[in-house]
């Protein structure tokens, strides 16, 4: 019975060692727990790319709510990506339309490249975000009276799209004769430095004053609905025909 009484006590014994070894330290003054690692995260942890982020919008003159607004976020968010983020690169997925605004701004390729150190291909990618405005509609059926796409005047808005050029415009369609690619209602992108003729595209053309969009036929040398629906007429390529430019992309809402 002795020697059970003392195993049973040198048993508690040993477990309160134990908790008090594992416990976490108090402060003998207050009481309360000190934190297990006494280092703490400080600016100089904050990443370089956070850094030039900052400097870069300073330099364009952007505040931190018109950089914020311009990446449809808000001012708190975008600013955790300049005080706060740590991770040694910045987003893949915001580097690109930051680096377009502040390259509109007058900030230089060089200087964007500095936002994704050794990280290849991404400045490429980046310098290729371009703005159409969106300055008025075309017919998509009928030669119908348009807006001269040259004279932009203040537009709609603005489309962003991944493309190498900037001479860009964007307008609404109206009709159904190329719904099968860009219903009534759809964004077209024309380049209007694209005026060369190429099989099964789209152009933007004008008669008269007048606009329409519809695909190139090279075996009939004409412009052609690609509609669900029928009774959409061809034009024929003529003299008093002039192509605007070639549709780059269609944006559709979902």
């Amino acid at each position: 019975m002795a020697k059970q009484a003392v195993s049973k006590k040198a048993r508690k014994s040993s477990k309160s060692k134990l908790q008090r070894k594992s416990a976490p330290a108090r402060s003998r003054a207050t009481g309360r727990l000190k934190k297990t690692s006494p280092i703490q995260k400080s600016r100089s942890d904050i990443s370089q790319s956070a850094v030039r982020l900052k400097a870069l919008r300073k330099e364009a003159g952007l505040s931190i709510r018109e950089m914020a607004s311009a990446l449809d976020m808000s001012a708190t968010t975008y600013q955790h990506y300049e005080d706060r983020y740590k991770k040694r690169y910045l987003p893949y997925e915001m580097v690109k339309p930051i680096s377009s605004i502040l390259k509109r701004k007058g900030i230089s390729r060089e200087a964007l490249d500095t936002l994704t150190p050794n990280l290849t291909n991404v400045a490429d990618d980046v310098v290729n975000i371009t703005y159409a405005p969106l300055i008025s509609w075309v017919q998509a059926g009928d030669l119908s009276e348009a807006v001269n796409p040259y004279e932009f005047g203040e537009p709609e808005s603005e489309i962003a799209i991944e493309y190498e050029r900037d001479s860009v415009l964007a307008l609404r369609v109206r009709g159904s004769s190329i719904n099968r690619v860009a219903p009534d209602g759809a964004i077209v992108v024309v380049d209007y430095s694209q005026q060369d003729l190429l099989p099964n595209k789209f152009y933007v053309v004008r008669q008269n004053g007048d606009a329409t969009v519809k695909r190139y036929s090279k075996r009939y040398n004409r412009f052609e609905a690609y509609s669900t629906e029928t009774g959409h007429p061809a034009i024929k390529l003529n003299k008093d025909l002039t192509v605007v430019g070639r549709v780059v992309r269609v944006v559709t809402e979902l």
